[in-house]
């Protein structure tokens, strides 16, 4: 039964490990132009009131309304 269990746990662990690598590289892939472009979107958010900081040291933690 413990192999079994083991079994489960690898196949989750490679599962996470290929989810990880996708995201990588779908970072990797985005262009500076694209980082722009969301940075301006989320600038537009935030003062548009749609998006607020819920840290009062005003950190990256932002929460939609």
């Amino acid at each position: 039964m413990a192999s079994g269990r083991s079994l489960t746990i690898a196949t989750r662990l490679l599962a996470e490990l290929e989810d990880e690598q996708a995201w990588q590289s779908r970072f990797d892939a985005t262009t500076d132009t694209q980082w722009d472009n969301l940075a301006m979107l989320v600038r537009q958010e935030i003062a548009s009131g749609d998006l607020v900081s819920t840290d009062k040291n005003n950190s990256l933690a932002l929460v939609t309304l």
